[in-house]
């Protein structure tokens, strides 16, 4: 824990694979309660698509959220929006 790991590389080098296996054996360690999840990140709508499929795939038993980084801060303004009014 509290190590930064940088990825870098060409498509189709494994990145993302290599990223989810990583989320897949630390998550258990780190969603500890009920109203945890893990929340994925990502700048367009089919590399959403695709994570999705992945993670529904190889991580099966944890709880994600998979949002653009467009849709996450839109939710976040609206939250706000709605809790302000």
């Amino acid at each position: 824990m509290g190590q930064v790991a940088v990825v870098v590389g060409q498509a189709g080098t494994g990145k993302t694979t290599w990223l989810m296996d990583k989320a897949c054996e630390l998550a258990p360690l780190l969603i500890t309660a009920d109203h945890q999840r893990m929340l994925v990140i990502t700048r367009m709508h089919g590399a959403r698509r695709r994570l999705e499929h992945k993670l529904k795939d190889s991580c099966r038993n944890i709880p994600y959220s998979v949002a653009t980084i467009d849709g996450f801060a839109l939710s976040v303004v609206n939250r706000w929006r709605t809790a302000l009014s």
